[in-house]
């Protein structure tokens, strides 16, 4: 008696080879089943875990996992911390936050990782790039939040906080925190 199985296209097959005592074949069973939404259900679970529903930027979790390729990368990396100001209210500031993640997709592209950490905080990481030059790129992500971000029903601002590593021998997450006390020297400016 023997029992295989696998996956073949949408359909789970598992097989059951029926044989005597002398291992004479006396037959073969045949399970078909349909696990096309299975499929689609473990796909839309792992999409749950990967981006964050609101805004469609990668969630903590991911970013978390993310950074483990950081910790083996030789080049210079920046850590940028964005904290988001909201006023008018919940709703608002979902719209908000889902405005401001458009606002970074759009102008980083393909240049950087981009997650929500948490309620109204994002976090950006860059490769080969320098202090200087992320500055410039965020100054001008925090202009085009502030101009199209605002208007009679929705408040939006954006501070941010950058720091670098420039040796591989430095965990990425404590990059992060230096970012985020960056971003709170520069609040308290």
């Amino acid at each position: 008696y023997e029992i295989g199985s696998g996956l073949v296209g949408s359909e789970m097959c598992i097989r059951d080879r029926l044989s005597d005592e002398k291992n004479r074949l006396l037959g073969t069973i045949i399970v078909m089943q349909d696990v096309s939404e299975l499929k689609k259900a473990y796909a839309e679970l792992e999409n749950m875990v990967i981006y964050d529903q609101l805004t469609g930027v990668y969630s903590m979790y991911s970013f978390m996992e993310h950074c483990k390729q950081y910790d083996e990368y030789n080049g210079s990396v920046a850590v940028v911390v964005c904290d988001i100001n909201i006023q008018y209210g919940q709703k608002a500031g979902n719209q908000a936050l889902i405005n401001v993640a458009g606002v970074l997709k759009k102008i980083l592209m393909d240049r950087a990782y981009i997650a929500r950490i948490n309620e109204g905080d994002f976090v950006a990481v860059m490769k080969n790039v320098t202090d200087a030059e992320a500055d410039k790129t965020f100054e001008q992500i925090k202009r085009t939040v502030e101009k199209e971000c605002n208007n009679g029903k929705l408040g939006v601002t954006i501070e941010y906080g950058i720091a670098m590593r420039k040796a591989s021998n430095r965990w990425i997450m404590d990059i992060v925190h230096e970012a985020v006390n960056d971003m709170r020297d520069r609040k308290g400016r």
